[in-house]
């Protein structure tokens, strides 16, 4: 082989290696920035969305969410993140992928591995309730939600509500169900609340999130916060209200309470494949479908 040829060949290599890696770096770009797929192994928004299908998630609708450090995947801290702008705020309505919101001894806390979709029913602000099994958002006429599953909540007998298999966040309040509870405020980023036995029970969580302090009630009915006593908090973040169309059995907001605007990925548009979870046969009239 001459020397010439042996040197194109050597170029061209090189450049198909570098397309490759090129395209590489551009998917993981994509799936960071754009739009990622994820499946949903359960029932919970069903019948929008069937156990096996895989979702894609729009991350430039809301703006992508960014991880400042990756210092939370060793010490169980909270992420630091910022949002890219988006081309739109979230919306009552939309569909979303979001990290589960778990509620331990230091309040709220994250974990990168464990993903829910849900609808947001409330909006930092809301005031919302639910009436007769459907929700109701104060200053707000238009239905938000899943209304067939709202509908079947709305001809269940108390007796059957009462004995859902989830007790309604925040736990303390035994007249609330899933048929009726509230009302309660989703909480907004600068706005203050009053303290007092519900809206402290409604909060805890979200104020030990906030301050990485703890936060208790006296007998005396003072709180108290990192020692300072107090009678109002004003929150520091957004938060959300999310519901699952499968409204007898999703675990959702009405048990798990709210969503922090920095667990959100993204708004699930379509759906990408569908597999029969039981079978793996292909479902291809569920591909490409709007959600």
């Amino acid at each position: 082989m001459d020397t010439h040829l042996k040197s194109r060949i050597q170029k061209w290599s090189l450049r198909i290696i570098g397309l490759l890696i090129g395209l590489f770096i551009l998917k993981y770009l994509f799936w960071i920035f754009v739009w990622d797929r994820y499946p949903v192994p359960t029932d919970s928004m069903y019948p929008t969305i069937h156990p096996g299908d895989r979702i894609l998630v729009n991350k430039l609708l809301a703006g992508a969410r960014i991880y400042r450090s990756l210092d939370f995947l060793s010490d169980a801290s909270e992420p630091s993140v910022f949002r890219i702008p988006g081309f739109r705020q979230l919306q009552r309505n939309d569909i979303i992928v979001f990290n589960f919101p778990n509620i331990g001894d230091h309040g709220i806390h994250f974990r990168i591995n464990q993903m829910y979709v849900k609808r947001i029913v409330g909006l930092p602000g809301d005031t919302l309730s639910v009436v007769d099994g459907h929700y109701r958002i104060s200053g707000h006429a238009d239905p938000v939600g899943y209304l067939p599953a709202q509908q079947e909540l709305a001809h269940m007998p108390d007796s059957i509500a009462r004995h859902s298999p989830h007790r309604i966040y925040p736990w303390c309040v035994p007249e609330w169900t899933i048929r009726n509870f509230g009302p309660l405020l989703v909480p907004r980023q600068g706005e203050t609340i009053h303290l007092d036995s519900l809206t402290f029970a409604l909060y805890q969580p979200i104020i030990r999130r906030e301050t990485g302090q703890d936060a208790v009630e006296t007998p005396t009915g003072y709180y108290l916060n990192g020692g300072h006593l107090t009678t109002k908090y004003c929150f520091r973040d957004d938060y959300y209200f999310v519901s699952g169309d499968n409204g007898l059995t999703s675990f959702d907001s009405r048990y798990f309470g709210f969503v922090p605007a920095d667990y959100i990925v993204g708004i699930a548009t379509h759906i990408w494949d569908s597999h029969d979870p039981t079978t793996g046969r292909r479902r291809w009239e569920r591909y490409g479908q709007s959600l």
